[in-house]
């Protein structure tokens, strides 16, 4: 039932191996192991339950937008999360935006839209992805979709 592209964790029910008094759980893992679960880790729960989580999964970067409201600005950063330490890859005050010509309301719903919108085009020119998704060259209010 277990499968080598499986990302989620599964509970496993652990079989009692007799020869110790019922306190390994080999069978179980070798059972895992012939399935094809590669690189995954067994934990022991209590009620002799066994944990399967992967391990490859805790070295995936996660990609975070975090927008945050000061007193007068609004900021807003594309963060990677790693077990070692986070890393902003890109960031835009709304502070930046009179050189755009937005002049005043730098803390309101507008400006917080403005600035996510100028994150993300600075995220795709640091990626090279700014030539393939362009948007649009002239704002006519008609609906646009990627």
């Amino acid at each position: 039932p277990l499968r080598p592209g499986l990302f989620a964790a599964t509970l496993l029910r652990g079989r009692r191996s007799s020869r110790s008094g019922g306190t390994t759980r080999t069978t179980a893992a070798s059972r895992l192991s012939s399935a094809g679960a590669a690189k995954a880790r067994l934990t022991t729960l209590p009620a002799g339950f066994l944990w399967l989580r992967r391990t490859t999964s805790t070295t995936l970067p996660k990609y975070r937008f975090v927008v945050r409201f000061t007193n007068t600005t609004v900021i807003c950063q594309v963060v990677k999360a790693t077990i070692v330490g986070d890393e902003v890859l890109a960031f835009a005050y709304s502070s930046e935006l009179p050189r755009f010509g937005i002049s005043f309301g730098l803390k309101n719903y507008a400006a917080a839209y403005c600035t996510g919108l100028l994150c993300a085009r600075r995220l795709l020119a640091k990626l090279g992805l700014d030539k393939t998704y362009q948007g649009v060259a002239k704002a006519t209010g008609e609906v646009y979709h990627v």
